[in-house]
């Protein structure tokens, strides 16, 4: 998701702190290791079954949705 995000934010407009917090949940949530790790050409081997979004703190996507909507209640 963080990606996503920072390649498009000239539609997002999230503001520096919810980035922020973004890219640290990022990181705690392991997301970015699984990138650097496992997405990458050519392959390292088997994908394994990438980082829950159900633990605590680690569903992005409902948060970036939230924020955008929050600032831009016509992003839906």
């Amino acid at each position: 998701m963080l990606p996503f995000v920072e390649a498009n934010m000239n539609l997002f407009h999230l503001n520096a702190s919810t980035m922020a917090d973004l890219r640290t949940r990022d990181q705690a949530c392991g997301y970015a290791a699984f990138r650097d790790d496992y997405l990458v050409f050519p392959p390292s081997g088997i994908l394994p079954t990438p980082p829950s979004e159900d633990a605590p703190g680690c569903d992005l996507w409902d948060s970036v949705y939230n924020a955008v909507t929050l600032f831009n209640p016509c992003f839906e």
